[in-house]
Order: C-alpha cells, then structure tokens, then sequence
C-alpha cells in the first residue's frame, strides 16, 4: 500500500516539476534547488496489512491444528474441524503512534535526491538545500473483528466480520524550490525560472470484508475446511498544487497566474477521483494428523479479483520549455520555447485513470507441528504466487499542442514468500522467521521494472488461556513485527 499512495500523490503532482531537472540535456541547468518542507501523515487501520500479507499466524499459536479458534475464519479454515466448543471472539487494538524520530526518512530523501540532482546542477554540493520531512505513521487503534463460532455433531460453522483495511496518506509540499536557468536565442541573455510549490494532496483507501467457514473432521486423521471471504472496497484521491513562478531576463520578470495578461498563463495542477468495487475469493484448508502429536496443515488461498467502477482526472498546466520526454534530444529548459510562449504561456493537458483493478494473490501455505506435553512446535512456510497489484487504463490529452493517447498500468507491491517458526506451551509463543518483499510497475510496451526486492524479519510473541475463575472466557494477545506491525488482544465466550 505504501507504494499506491506514493504513486499516485506524490508522482502526479511534485514530479511533475522536478521531473524536468531530473532528465536534464546538454542545454539548461538547475542553479538551485531548495527542498522546502514536505509534511506527510500516513494512518494505517490496526489489522489492515493482513488483507495483502496472508500471514496471519493468529493470536495463541498460529496456523496449526493444535490452536483452532475463532481465527481459524479468517486463516486456514481446516482449524474449524478440531474447535471443541461454540464460541464468539472479539478483538481490540491499542492505538500506535511513530513519528520522525522512530521513522528517520529524511535522510535517506535528501541523499537520493542530492545524488540524482548532482550531475544537472551548476554549482554541484553548494546549491542544493536539504527538503524538511515532516512525518507520523498512525496505526488505529479500537475494536477491530468480530467472529462466531458453532460446533455440530458433524461440522463446525463459523462467520467473521474482519477489521478493515484501511489506508489514509495526506501529503503537504510548502517552500519547494528550484531555479533553472538557459541562454537566450542569440546566446546571449540568461533566461531563468524560479518556481516555489505548494499543494496538498490525500489519498484514502478502504476494504472492509466478511468471511464465512466450515470445517469437518474426516475420520481420525483427516480433516477438511473451506472459507470464502467477500470484499467491498473504495478509493478516492484529491490534491491541488498551483506554484508561484516567474521567468527573469536581466530587468525584466514575467510573473504566470497574473490577472492581467491576454494570454492563457494559468500554472497549477489538480487531481479528483473517486472509485468503489467489490470482490471475493475462495480458502481451502487441509489437515492430517498421523499421530496425536503430530499435524501437517496446508491452506490455499485463491486470487481475489475486485474491479473499481469511477475515474480519475489529473489536470494541469504545461511549461512547453520544460520537456519531459527523455526519449529525445531537445533541452529540459528551452529558451527558444519560451519565447514562442511569450515567456509565461502555459497549455493545458490532462490525464483520465479508469478500469481500475486490485488484485490479490493466491497463496499456498504449508505447516508441520510437533506437540510434547503442553509445548507445541510448528514450522510455516507461505508462498506468494504473485504480489498485490494494481492495474488501470489511462488517457492522455490537452490542447492543439499536445499528444493524445492513451496506455495501461500496473503497480505492484508485496510479499513473495515468508516462512516462520512458533514455539511454546499455549500462554506464550515465541515466533521468529523471515518475509521477502517486492515492488515494481509494468507499463504497456515496457519490461516490468522491480524497484526493490528486500528480505525482513517476522518476529511476535502470542498466547492465551482461560481467566481465573470465570472458566467461559479466554484471553488472547499478540505482538507482531514484520509483514504486520501490531499489538492485539482478543477475548472468547464459550458456550
């Protein structure tokens, strides 16, 4: 999710001004770039990463057949088959809250951008100035899922309404600015434009779900589950950012969004969409159990599919001097383009987004377990087909002098395999292993591009047990680090 958010915020509106610095030719340069201050506030729901890791190991022990429970609805329904006794559950997160000091990004963002910015630069080191990054994570907190389960004589049923999904991004840019400079047709004058941004943009995205379960034992060895989760999802994206601009030769400035000017001179950018879809998909769970000591649980899930129904459009005005195509030989600051243009006149361009797509991936998970007494050892391993994307269609256009077309997309992020171990008696677990992540975007006619391919580690600590003298409730907890960051606690009613 962090790298939806990040491409449609921040590409659509910053990057359409440094993009032209960063593609810089042999004609132009930048002789300042100054990073201003860029504020970011990201909220993330508390159990929202669950929807696209698939790692779920479940409070009190995981996946395997020795810890059923009511997380069995939402993870490997096989669980459901060995539940002995009715029950409801429910679940509450504590809020979190990360700022700059636990999250250190800014400089890592200034030494990328001072490294990309370097070679276009006149005065190299000098005049760069650092970008000021303002930054929380907020992890929501509150009542998160609910789930009942029904034990009969010959299945168990079970029904869960999962905690959403939720994603929320608001990004603000003030103070961002950069000076470019180029020669004058005849060679002579410097022509320059200094432009400073500001804007704001936000994203909010939301899939919520239910899932419904069954599990049956098979004889004494075997054991079979089946669960099928059905999703409603929307998204929706905003944002404006008009800069402050002008171009100077020597004594004279020409100023854009002025008032008084008979030619189109207007310079900002904005960005409105909204979208709602709905899917499903489909769980399968397995259970063998040569020995009472001994389980072998295997889960897959099946890809879910949901499409969007809205559209997005991106509009805003271009600096035909600044050219954003690296595939060809003109300079990325044209004097002789802005003198065409009467030094501020801008043309109006946009960009539609439709037939948007998520998709989330089949999964197959594998677990063996070994139980002695009252300790428990079992081994995860968890293969991602593919990572989470998001595919959509776009179009492309303006006025006389702009190209129309249109193209597709696909942006994807997500983990690839990930196996873990849990070990323990059933009021405390230890969990350890490791995940691989990836990223990238595909765009039509283009080779897949993979960004990052990173490996990080799955730490928690989980358990439970029934409370002092009131033998019908069951506490739980759980503390994750890895694919999900989050602290849970649940409680259980039997009947």
């Amino acid at each position: 999710m962090r790298n939806i958010g990040r491409c449609l915020t921040l590409s659509l509106f910053v990057a359409t001004w440094i993009a032209g610095a960063l593609r810089a030719q042999s004609k132009g340069a930048l002789e300042l770039f100054q990073g201003g201050i860029i504020s970011t506030r990201i909220t993330i729901a508390s159990l929202g990463a669950n929807a696209f890791s698939g790692v779920f190991p479940g409070i009190g022990g995981g996946f395997s057949q020795f810890s059923p429970g009511p997380e069995s609805v939402r993870w490997n329904p096989v669980g459901l088959a060995y539940v002995k006794r009715s029950q409801l559950y429910s679940e509450w997160v504590p809020p979190l809250r990360l700022g700059a000091r636990q999250i250190n990004l800014q400089n890592q963002l200034n030494s990328q951008l001072r490294s990309a910015l370097a070679p276009y630069m006149q005065n190299g080191e000098s005049a760069f100035r650092d970008v000021h990054l303002q930054h929380r994570l907020l992890l929501d907190g509150g009542q998160g899922s609910y789930a009942a389960v029904l034990r009969t004589r010959n299945f168990t049923l079970g029904a869960s309404i999962n905690s959403p999904t939720r994603l929320k991004t608001n990004l603000g840019v003030s103070g961002m600015k950069f000076r470019a400079v180029t020669q004058s047709g005849s060679g002579g004058t410097q022509i320059r434009l200094l432009a400073i941004l500001s804007g704001t943009a936000s994203l909010e995205f939301d899939l919520s779900s239910i899932s419904l379960a069954m599990g049956r034992r098979l004889g004494s060895r075997f054991a079979v589950g089946m669960a099928f989760d059905s999703y409603a999802s929307s998204l929706t994206i905003s944002g404006f950012l008009q800069p402050q601009a002008q171009v100077s030769t020597g004594s004279e400035a020409y100023a854009f969004n002025d008032p008084t000017a008979r030619y189109v001179n207007r310079l900002q950018a904005s960005a409105m969409g909204a979208f709602t879809g709905e899917g499903g998909r489909w769980r399968l769970g397995f259970g063998y159990r040569p020995h009472p000591a001994v389980a072998v649980d295997l889960a897959v899930f099946f890809p879910a599919q949901i499409d969007f129904v809205g559209r997005l459009r991106y509009e805003y005005d271009q600096i035909r001097a600044f050219d954003l195509d690296p595939n060809n030989d003109r300079p990325f600051f044209d004097a002789n383009q802005l003198l065409e243009d009467n030094f501020t006149g801008t043309h109006p361009r946009f960009t539609l987004v439709d037939a948007l797509r998520l998709q989330l991936p089949a999964t197959l998970a594998v677990a063996a377990s070994v139980g002695w007494g009252k300790a428990v050892l079992s081994f995860s391993y968890v293969d991602y087909r593919q990572p989470a994307s998001l595919t959509f269609r776009y179009q492309f256009g303006g006025d006389s002098t702009a190209v129309s077309g249109q193209g597709s997309g696909r942006l994807f992020f997500g983990a690839k395999r990930a196996f873990f171990v849990n070990f323990g008696v059933s009021w405390a677990q230890l969990r350890f292993g490791a995940f691989q992540v990836t990223g990238g975007s595909e765009w039509r006619d283009q080779p897949a591009q993979t960004p990052f391919s990173t490996w990080g580690p799955l730490l928690g600590l989980s358990g439970g047990g029934p409370l002092p003298y009131l033998s019908r409730f069951r506490l739980d907890y759980d503390i994750s680090i890895g694919l999900t960051t989050f602290i849970r606690f649940g409680t259980s009613f039997y009947f």
